[in-house]
């Protein structure tokens, strides 16, 4: 399987080997083989696929790698190259699927169908659940009795997931995320104005933004914390921001002030 560098895709000894980052692979070796760790490039993915590549795993926007988009020309390429060699294309949406985005899939955008989706985190709006969906192909293989999980299938996390889903629909969450994402980046670059010398750009898409640092992010995530606002460190010097869906102008407004407080008495 091949993956890509700073990716995240989870704390299982085969996610971790997936990830390849030896600050998450530390202590727990030895690791699966069988995976592929390569740069984004169309070139190095030529190189690299063969007759052996099972499949291509990547997420559409990495999260604890530093909020890192992958364009839609590069997972255009990957499906491009997947189908020509009759590999699987998986994408991660753990964190960056369910809305986040502002599209209901991480991928719509960029017009790919891949084989295989993962999902959690949002499917359960806080409640455990993970998901696997597959193309009727992708999933021949996993007949009744082939995988099993001790939780699999669980009928309260099914139920609170359907239930997810159902208001997802009714609330019109997307369009939630989709009018109120351009006011949101909007305040962040007034404010990345006025603290040039702590904060310089910030990137991602939707409701899944990360802020630049230009001081250390866990300085600005620990203070922001005394203050009642709660911010996620990432890879590259990134500060994480992860708004619940249904957030609206006024928690905005709030954030804003919050972020300024913070700023404004970030310890020397």
């Amino acid at each position: 399987i091949i993956t890509f560098k700073n990716a995240f895709h989870g704390r299982t000894l085969a996610t971790l080997a997936a990830g390849a980052n030896p600050k998450h692979t530390e202590g727990f070796g030895p690791l699966p083989s069988g995976f592929e760790n390569i740069e984004l490039s169309q070139q190095q993915l030529e190189e690299t696929i063969s007759n052996k590549t099972a499949a291509v795993l990547i997420e559409p926007i990495q999260g604890e790698g530093g909020i890192r988009l992958t364009p839609k020309e590069d997972l255009q390429m990957i499906r491009d190259l997947t189908s020509k060699h009759g590999v699987l294309m998986i994408l991660d949406q753990v964190q960056c699927g369910l809305g986040r985005t502002g599209d209901f899939f991480s991928h719509e955008w960029a017009g790919v169908e891949p084989d295989i989706i993962t999902l959690a985190k949002g499917l359960g709006a806080g409640f455990p659940i993970g998901a696997i969906l597959a193309s009727t192909d992708a999933s021949s293989g996993m007949v009744h009795g082939s995988h099993g999980s001790t939780f699999g299938g669980n009928p309260l996390a099914c139920s609170v997931a359907l239930k997810v889903l159902e208001i997802i629909d009714e609330e019109k969450i997307l369009s939630n995320v989709k009018s109120l994402s351009e006011f949101l980046l909007t305040g962040i670059n007034d404010i990345i104005e006025n603290h040039k010398d702590k904060i310089t750009s910030v990137r991602g898409r939707g409701f899944m933004l990360g802020i630049k640092c230009e001081v250390e992010n866990t300085l600005i995530a620990e203070t922001a914390l005394k203050n009642g606002l709660l911010l996620v460190p990432a890879a590259d010097n990134i500060i994480r921001l992860l708004p619940p869906l249904n957030t609206e102008k006024k928690d905005i407004e709030e954030f804003f002030n919050l972020l300024n407080m913070t700023l404004e008495n970030l310890p020397r």
